[in-house]
């Protein structure tokens, strides 16, 4: 990855006519040539802005994660070789891991080692767990074909060095090098991540849930963040309705193929059967993040959420 240049964006004007950009970030050297383009700039400092109320006193807003967490726009995604066919076992450990995720939860809570509040969350995980479960199984026996699966962005926590990268390269490849779709694309990725670095600052920052949760839940978070855009009537409400309907699906599309299915299927599923707890869920996650530590579950899992979570 290029190195930060901690680089603020000038003022600029967007489509409505007149809004400051508020967005900061760097870009790597391979990117400068390219930058980003005044739409793009437009709709990601929109994102960014935006506020999403919570219950618990939260509220989701990039503005805010960006006082320590930086943004990079980069061209060198293509140095991350993604995996073309994940393949039946990562499929069915990452099923197996979540049924072992749910088991501990719902021992916490008998235990009384979380909030009695926390039930609400359990059972819908298990109600849609369920679901994905019996979607997966069907897909096992019968897998799609291969899809890349290049990371498109990556967030990772190390120390005082917090940051969100996006590949633009791999953005700009896997929306068939469409102008538009590109700019979606880039607001999910950009969502998608900033939540990973949301859970786990909301979280106090300690334990390591699992993939297959944190990674949905990013997804879920980005899904409904992008819904109440779309509904808010602002400047850029039309683009982040299409966003949305990219957003869903690209991810149906990866459903298509054995591996890491379940950290995407699992949050469309949340946001189709539950947006409107979304308020709710989101906050309990985030509380409760910090308590689910893949390490309980498999000692010999070396993934951390201080590596890097990837948005393939």
């Amino acid at each position: 990855m290029g190195a930060l240049t901690n680089m603020t964006a000038e003022p600029y004007n967007d489509r409505a006519g007149g809004e400051c950009m508020v967005m900061e970030y760097s870009l790597d050297e391979k990117f400068k040539p390219r930058d980003l383009t005044p739409e793009e700039k437009t709709f990601l400092n929109a994102l960014v802005t935006y506020t999403m109320p919570l219950e618990k006193s939260l509220f989701f807003q990039i503005a805010d994660l960006q006082r320590h967490t930086k943004l990079e726009f980069s061209m060198n995604g293509g140095r991350f070789k993604g995996s073309e066919s994940p393949g039946r076992d990562v499929s069915e450990n990452e099923l197996t891991e979540l049924a072992k995720m749910l088991e501990d939860f719902r021992e916490k809570l008998l235990d009384d080692r979380l909030p009695e509040e926390n039930w609400d969350l359990y059972e819908i995980w298990e109600e849609e767990w369920v679901r994905q479960n019996e979607k997966l199984k069907e897909l096992l026996d019968n897998p799609g074909k291969s899809v890349d699966s290049t990371p498109m962005g990556v967030y990772y926590n190390r120390g005082s060095d917090s940051k969100v990268v996006l590949f633009v390269d791999a953005i700009e490849k896997r929306a068939k090098h469409n102008p538009y779709d590109t700019m979606l694309l880039m607001g999910m990725v950009l969502l998608h991540e900033y939540f990973h670095s949301f859970h786990f600052h909301a979280g106090t920052g300690a334990g390591d849930p699992p993939k297959c949760i944190e990674e949905s839940m990013a997804d879920y978070g980005s899904l409904v963040m992008l819904d109440r855009v779309a509904s808010s009537g602002l400047p850029i409400a039309k683009d982040a309705e299409n966003a949305l309907k990219y957003a869903l699906s690209f991810v149906k599309s990866k459903q298509q193929r054995t591996g890491d299915i379940d950290c995407y299927g699992f949050g469309t599923c949340l946001y189709e059967n539950h947006r409107e707890e979304a308020s709710n869920l989101i906050a309990l996650y985030a509380n409760v993040s910090c308590l689910m530590d893949d390490k309980t579950l498999n000692k010999d899992n070396n993934i951390s959420r201080k590596q890097i979570p990837t948005y393939k």
